[in-house]
């Protein structure tokens, strides 16, 4: 459905990275639950009355793992991304991105660790320290590049316009709704591993982290269409007829990719963007 949404809304007027991004994100996601779901089929029916073949893992979900990991990290890389774009601060978007390569990197150790035991379980049991650093690491990482966002748009709050900073506040809300939906789900798949590992819980949660950080990706994306509303004028000065003089200030801010001069019916010029006036 977000998909959808973005294709009617956003693609024509989007720069091609953006959309070849979010056609790889969503390719890469429907093989992923293909993958899952074929290897719950396998053991739910297939092996079926199989006990011991509980014990080792379909193949189908260890590719689901290496794509799992794909989908999670490069959307944290393009969040990163958009966190220099937004604050500039060259050496911390720096840092953020290393966390990202580093993350990336456990979870294709332990996608080989899985292939190589035939076995998740196994891993779980032998690798715990692995398994706990990445999905801390993920809950970790959503937390600090939500609160990079939030402390930047605060402090540009304080000496921005009235207008200006209603927008600030609807950016605020949607930093902070996108980045703790990710990090619950990472923590919740951290925590069901620490304390209940034999019972498969973070699996679940396992599961769960690429679909949180496709919706959160593609939420993001869409949610530009409502922060295309017009802000209120803010007017300063005194009445004309008491003073003479009186200073409005209107913005109506707008997101987009690029601008345009049109020309409207009675040959006036005026600047439109894409789909917007």
């Amino acid at each position: 459905m977000q998909t959808d949404e973005y294709i009617r809304n956003h693609f024509t007027k989007d720069p091609l990275y953006i959309k070849s991004f979010v056609l790889f994100l969503w390719l890469t996601h429907v093989a992923f639950t293909v993958c899952i779901c074929q290897g719950a089929y396998t053991m739910n029916v297939t092996d079926f009355g199989e006990t011991t073949r509980l014990l080792f893992t379909p193949q189908s979900i260890n590719a689901a793992l290496i794509l799992g990991g794909i989908i999670d990290h490069s959307v944290q890389a393009f969040f990163v991304t958009r966190v220099y774009r937004v604050t500039g601060a060259l050496y911390v978007s720096i840092g953020l991105w290393t966390m990202v390569t580093f993350l990336q990197g456990m979870s294709l150790k332990l996608a080989q660790k899985t292939i190589h035991l035939d076995s998740i379980a196994l891993v779980g049991q032998k690798s715990s320290w692995l398994l706990s650093a990445l999905f801390f690491g993920d809950a970790s990482l959503d937390i600090v590049m939500a609160s990079v966002l939030f402390y930047y748009l605060t402090q540009q709050k304080r000496t921005a316009f009235k207008s200006t900073a209603v927008l600030l506040n609807r950016l605020v809300r949607y930093t902070i709704q996108t980045g703790l939906a990710t990090s619950f789900v990472a923590i919740g798949a951290a925590l069901s591993f620490k304390f209940s590992p034999n019972y498969y819980i973070w699996m679940a949660f396992m599961i769960l982290m690429p679909g949180s950080f496709t919706i959160a990706l593609l939420a993001n994306i869409n949610s530009r269409r409502s922060l295309i509303q017009p802000v209120a004028p803010v007017s300063t000065g005194a009445d004309p007829l008491e003073s003479g003089t009186v200073i409005t200030y209107s913005r109506n801010v707008v997101v987009c990719s690029s601008f345009e001069f049109g020309t409207g019916n009675d040959g006036r010029r005026f600047l439109e963007t894409p789909g917007i006036r």
